[in-house]
This record gives C-alpha cells, structure tokens and sequence, in this order.
C-alpha cells in the first residue's frame, strides 16, 4: 500500500500567512536544519519553552522540508508495495521537481513514536512579487506547543506574518452547496448522510447550538425546496438552493435562521469531508470535489489577507508571539525614557 497524499486521510489546523521572504533560489536543506535546531532549544542560545509534555513522542531524530508535486508525480514517488520488479523497471525516473511547478512544500518532523506534518498550499494566481513566495495556507498536525514554535519560526525566518484561518458562514455554506450538488457524480459513500453544528456565539442562554443530521435521501428534498423559494432571504449561511431549503426547514420547525447575525455553521461532515469553521478540514479521499475544498481554502486563506483589518493583525501578533511568552497586552504602552538616562558613562555624574 502507498503512502496517501499529504492531503488526505489527515485532520488539518488552518492558518493564513502573508507572503514569505525568501532568497532566490530558496533551499530547503538549510531551513530543515535551522529547524531542527530552533526545536532543540539551541538557535541562537535561546532556551524556547513549549506548552506541552513532549515525551510522549520521544526525541527528535528528523526533519524533511521538501518540495510537494502534484498527486500524480506523489504516486509515481511512492508507488505501492509490489514484487513485480520487471513493472517497476519500465518506469523512467522522474526529473527533479522544479520549485515553480511544486504545488507547495511539506514538512515533516520525525519524532521518536510519533511523525508531525505541515503543508505550506502554493497560491494559485500569477508570478510572485520578486523576492518573495506565496504560500497563503498552511494546515498542520502537530501538537499546540510544537505548532506555535513553528509558526514562530516561520515569522522570524521569512518576516512574515501569521494568523489563524477562521471560516466564515458563507464559505461553509459554499463548500457545502458545492458537496451536495456534485456527491452523486463523483460516487461517494453518504450513507451516514449529512451532520451539520450550528452555533449561536452571541447566545447567553444554555443553549449554544444545534446538531442537525440529515439522511442522504433527504438531500434532494431540501434542494427542491429552495429551488421553489429563491426569493428567500440569502446572505451568511444562505447562498443557494440546498442551504435556503435548509434555512426553511429551521425557521419553520427551530425558530431561527441560517442568514441570521446570531447563527454561525460551526463545522459539517459529509463523504469523505469535514470542514470546521475555527478552521479545521480533513478530506478522506482524492477527488475532484476534495481538491476543490483544498483549493476553495487556499482562496480563502489569500483572500483573508488581502482585507486584513487591523484587528486582524493584532491576532497574529498573538499567535506567534505566544511561543515567546510575550502579548500584546505585556508591551509598555509608554515609550521608554531617553537613552541619556540609562546610560552607564553617565549614571555618575
């Protein structure tokens, strides 16, 4: 059996970054190293703390920072197990993967008991700004400690700026008026049919939110429905035919509405896909509505940036600073005195 493609078959935390800083050519060799040494509390003689316990995993022994082609050149590169020698041979060797064609980089972080792993997702649109690499998505698997000294790493070692991809109702919604239109053609299994959370953040009663499961037989129903109502309210979590018969079905049995302020889609799971708005995603199983989720992500994650506030900033400050015990609340808000005050040729006089 191949390893799977580092897509799939994983449950992946979302964060968004800014376009990174790199030299020309970038070589990947060298961050691995400068990694494994940032991990190892060694860089620059600075002891860097992690939240978690880390021996459950044993040591470090690892790490590979490489190029990510596409899913027909990953196959060929780990084909599965075989003793047809003679069909192995026929094979040509495949030429070095060129940078510009990757569709990303992957890390992986080889610990004793345990293999740790992060996806930086290339943008799709058109040359990069001299100087300068896009990757707007980044989905890890690693423990909370060991993903915020990463995320540190990246900001100092590309003096780029990171922050969480959260999801909002509207993209969820798309993805999931997207899965239910294009499930059939692609042959999946729905037999545990469609779960969906609902959340209502704002809430101050003990009800926060509602699960509501519907079986794949149903679906067709619900996009029927909306068909015959689309001068229904839209906006939010209310984009097409299946999520406006939804929005239906709860107004008229639950009392609220998905195009409501107060209503969030908090996360779903249907076929191979689970989508989490606190921007969380696995994705089971190649296919094209599972590459489609991928790259509706990586959209989101540069589109994010693109109308980044403020406020936004202020939370990726936080992120990374984390790992280096600062906030944004443990900074003076006053500027320092002058230089004359502190220095020590003067402190006499």
């Amino acid at each position: 059996m191949s390893d799977p493609y580092p897509l799939y078959t994983t449950s992946y935390t979302l964060h968004r970054l800014s376009p990174l800083h790199t030299p020309a050519p970038l070589l990947l060799p060298p961050l691995a190293k400068r990694l494994q040494d940032t991990l190892a509390n060694t860089l620059r003689g600075v002891q860097l703390e992690t939240p978690e316990n880390t021996s459950a995993a044993g040591a470090l022994r690892q790490i590979a920072w490489e190029w990510l082609g596409d899913e027909a050149r990953w196959a060929r590169e780990h084909p599965p197990d075989s003793d047809d020698e003679e069909q192995e041979e026929t094979l040509p060797p495949l030429p070095p993967l060129d940078p510009a064609d990757a569709k990303g980089m992957l890390l992986r972080l080889h610990y004793e008991r345990a293999t740790y792993i992060a996806v930086f997702l290339r943008s799709a649109r058109g040359p990069a700004v001299k100087g300068f690499t896009p990757f707007p998505l980044l989905a890890t698997r690693m423990p909370a400690g060991t993903r915020t000294a990463l995320l540190a790493f990246i900001s100092e070692t590309f003096d780029a700026r990171v922050g969480a991809c959260a999801l909002s109702s509207s993209f969820m919604a798309q993805r999931l008026e997207t899965l239910v239109a294009g499930y059939e053609g692609e042959g999946w299994d729905v037999q545990k049919g469609l779960a969906v959370q609902i959340a209502f953040p704002s809430a101050g009663g003990l009800v926060r939110g509602v699960n509501v499961t519907l079986q794949s037989g149903d679906l067709a129903g619900f996009v029927e429905r909306g068909r015959e109502g689309e001068e229904m309210r839209e906006g939010r979590g209310v984009v097409g035919p299946f999520t406006r018969g939804l929005d239906a079905y709860l107004r008229t049995h639950m009392a609220f509405s998905l195009a409501g302020s107060g209503t969030q889609f908090a996360r779903f799971a249907f076929g191979p896909v689970a989508l989490g708005a606190e921007g969380r995603v696995n994705v089971l199983t190649a296919s094209g509505l599972g590459r489609g989720v991928w790259d509706a992500l990586v959209l989101e994650a540069e589109t994010q940036f693109d109308g980044a506030a403020e406020e936004g900033v202020k939370s990726e400050f936080e992120v990374v600073e984390r790992a280096r015990g600062r906030t944004m609340e443990s900074l003076p808000s006053e500027p320092p005195p002058p230089y004359e005050l502190h220095d020590p040729a003067r402190s006499g006089r």
